[in-house]
């Protein structure tokens, strides 16, 4: 389907079930895939017209849209107010987690994401697997369930980290991964990595 007519599909969706918040997370994940920032700030406006009178999910879903905005000050702000009063709220610590990355706090990443209660959900597993690099933590050389899944959004995150050029921490995860082996737990990383790096014209020396 086209941008467009994707776009029109997931308004459609959220106007026919307002009541299924996680309807919300679909359609912030969906517009987020299209990498354009109208659609980003439409789903602001309706955030905060429909959840007017539901602070703790206006606030999250605030913070996720602002965090793909790059605006991460604002994203960092309404996330934290969240976990003031739900400390191990799993998507604010994730999101929270995933701002400290693309704005190059390495150590509040590995803090933040290491309060992260595990689920299998491919970007959290990114964001689990980028920490263990960072910490050096070894593991069983063995491919992981759902690898392919799992490559795919750690190369999203690589071309967000690209795209607010934080080439020192692109330069940090690859230079990870490679030594730690993860390379041999997600096979088809290298290609979907490869592929980032094209499309941003990102060019590696290979030693």
């Amino acid at each position: 389907s086209t941008p467009r007519t994707l776009i029109k599909y997931c308004f459609k969706l959220l106007d026919k079930f307002p009541e299924d918040t996680e309807n919300l997370y679909y359609v912030f994940s969906m517009l987020s895939s299209l990498d354009k920032k109208t659609p980003l700030e439409k789903f602001v406006l309706y955030v905060e017209r429909y959840l007017a009178n539901d602070e703790k999910n206006k606030s999250i879903y605030l913070g996720l849209t602002y965090f793909r905005l790059f605006n991460f000050k604002k994203s960092i702000e309404l996330l934290t107010n969240v976990l003031k009063s739900d400390p191990i709220n799993p998507r604010c610590l994730l999101f929270l987690s995933l701002n400290h990355l693309l704005m190059g706090n390495e150590k509040d990443f590995i803090n933040v994401s290491s309060m992260i209660i595990p689920t299998s959900d491919s970007l959290f597993m990114s964001v689990y697997f980028i920490n263990c690099s960072f910490s050096g933590f070894d593991m069983d050389k063995k491919e992981f369930p759902n690898q392919k899944e799992i490559s795919k959004s750690t190369s999203k995150l690589l071309d967000l980290l690209l795209k607010n050029e934080q080439f020192k921490v692109v330069e940090h995860i690859l230079s990870s991964f490679k030594k730690m082996d993860y390379y041999s737990i997600l096979p088809s990383l290298p290609f979907y990595f490869c592929e980032t790096f094209i499309l941003n014209n990102f060019l590696i020396k290979k030693k």
